[in-house]
């Protein structure tokens, strides 16, 4: 069953961008990319399993370690952090 945080990011996705914002699809697809990323570096760096993934482990340091490990481990430029960032 989903928790709040990926039925939100579902709605974010499927409803919000498209329907409301009228983004692109590849706009929308960017997103979806960023936030696997997110994703993929929570449980792979930080050692959260899916179900522990919530809102209420945000914080600005996890922010910046996320974007120094595109960069450390993607070798994403600044401006690709920077779309990182934004999404």
């Amino acid at each position: 069953m989903m928790n709040k945080f990926y039925k939100t990011i579902k709605s974010f996705l499927t409803v919000f961008l498209p329907k409301q914002k009228c983004y692109s699809e590849n706009t929308i697809v960017s997103y979806r990319y960023t936030l696997n990323l997110l994703i993929e570096f929570l449980s792979k760096e930080k050692g959260y399993s899916i179900e522990e993934i919530g809102f209420e482990i945000f914080n600005h340091s996890l922010i910046v370690e996320f974007l120094n490990w595109l960069q450390a481990s993607r070798n994403n430029s600044i401006s690709t952090q920077n779309q990182r960032l934004n999404s």
